[in-house]
This record gives C-alpha cells, structure tokens and sequence, in this order.
C-alpha cells in the first residue's frame, strides 16, 4: 500500500475531480466482483451519465490505468446473443462497459436480461443457453453502463447513479489528460497487492456500518437495495484511500458527493 499518493493519483484527481474518485473506487471493486459477490450477495452495476454519447474519457482512463489500451465496451443491441455472451463471460476482471445509446437500426435490448449478473451468476442462468466454450462459467466482472439519461426502471435498484453532467465535474484539463495517459499506459496501476487485497476485503466487510449511516443521514427514505449499493460504495472509497493514499480532504468529498447520489434515489415522503 501506498504512503504517499502516487503520481497518477494526483493526476486523476487533477483530470476527473471527485466524480472521478468515486468511479475509481468502484471500477477496483468491479475487479474483484466475485469475490466482493461472494461476501455479500451482490455488487452494484455503476451508471454513469454523459451529455453526449461520446463522452467516455473516464472509462477510458480507467481502462488505461488498468493497462488495456481499449475500453471493453459493447452495445448489445448489436451484438448476436453468442457475441454478447462471449463479451460478457470473457477471461477479464476488467469491467464490462455497456453502451446505452442505441445505434440505428439495432434490435432493442432487453435491459431486465442483465439482473443476474447484479449477483455471482453462470453463464446459464444468464441466458438459460450457451455455446460448450463457456459451459458452467460463472460471471467475474463488474457492469458499467454509460448513457445519456438517467430512466432504465429495470437496473434502478440494482444501480448506482453517476451524473458526470454536475457542477463540471469530469471534464479533465488536456494537460492532466496527457500525462495520466503517458503514466497508464505501461502497466497496470490498479493491481492489488496480497495486502491491499485483504484491506479491500476488509472494508467491504464494514458495509453495514455505512448502510446505517446513510439511512441516519437520509431518515431511513432509502430502500434496503439502494442503502446497500451506495454503501459498498463508500466502502469502496475508504479501501482506495487505505490502498493509494488519496490526496487531503478527497475521501470526506466522495464520501458526501455519494451520499448526495443516494440522496438523488431516496423516497419522498408524503
């Protein structure tokens, strides 16, 4: 783990503000989605809301922090249901980036198909089929979707919301751009090691802690599934800050611009 924050850190913050932070937390925690699954029965899928379709910059970071030159995006109304499955069920830990915008004449996608992969699911219970290549495979990513709007009633509770479209966040300086990805391009700054693994481990395990915290904050207006989206979240930022060492007063930002997404999902009472 690091004593100081890294370069790269300091770059990211600088090119993606506090939007940034809280969707590196969640892409180090979709890279262990089995596992963290495994622990708690589920992992949020992480929306992120763009102004425009091409607005992909972070994932892009993301992905080149992660040392793959490309996003691992799909637009599955125009993928063949074996191609969809052989991108879903890849051997990757790199989350799989699903591109909401529809492209002209692609068949519409049903969105209720990707609820299993919310939980550890085989690549049969995902589709009921499958080719002999993915037999008995069991789902081992995490699930971004980026999009233009925020209504998808079918992944809502399964779903935590990212609006890169709020107060100008997520529009990173050409310069700080750059150079983060000079830095991410030679390898893979977000591997974990043994020690930072079992620190991940760890604070997801103290996820009921923020679950109560975030219903105190909220007067207990947030669904049970909601309140446990955004709190593995919150726990996935105190495991970055414990791996990387986040630049002063960064995880307390995160830690209230997440409450303020979970704000966004609360009941209104009547």
């Amino acid at each position: 783990m690091q004593p100081h924050t890294p370069e790269w850190l300091n770059l990211f913050v600088d090119a993606h503000a506090t939007k940034g932070v809280i969707a590196l937390a969640w892409w180090i925690g979709a890279r262990h989605a089995v596992e963290i699954r495994d622990l708690e029965g589920s992992f949020p899928f992480l929306k992120v809301v763009t102004p425009s379709p091409d607005a992909s910059t972070l994932l892009d970071t993301l992905s080149t922090l992660s040392g793959s030159p490309e996003t691992p995006m799909i637009s599955p109304g125009a993928c063949t249901p074996s191609a969809l499955h052989l991108s879903m069920f890849a051997d990757t830990s790199l989350p799989l980036v699903i591109n909401e915008v529809e492209s002209p004449g692609a068949a519409p996608f049903d969105w209720d198909a990707l609820k299993p992969l919310f939980n550890n699911c085989t690549v049969a219970a995902f589709s009921g089929r499958s080719s002999p290549s993915l037999a008995g495979k069991t789902f081992a990513r995490g699930v971004a979707i980026m999009a233009k709007e925020t209504e998808n009633p079918a992944l809502h509770a399964r779903t935590v919301l990212l609006n890169a479209d709020q107060a100008g966040a997520l529009r990173p300086s050409e310069r700080a751009f750059q150079l983060l990805q000079q830095l991410g391009s030679r390898s893979d700054a977000l591997s974990l090691s043994p020690n930072a693994w079992r620190q991940l481990i760890y604070r997801i395990g103290g996820t009921q802690r923020h679950i109560d915290m975030l219903q105190e904050e909220l007067g207990n207006r947030l669904p049970k599934r909601h309140a446990k989206n955004y709190a593995q979240l919150i726990a996935l930022v105190y495991a970055l800050d414990d791996i990387f060492h986040l630049p002063e007063g960064e995880r307390s930002r995160a830690v209230q611009t997440i409450i303020d997404m979970a704000d966004e999902t609360a009941e209104v009472p009547f």
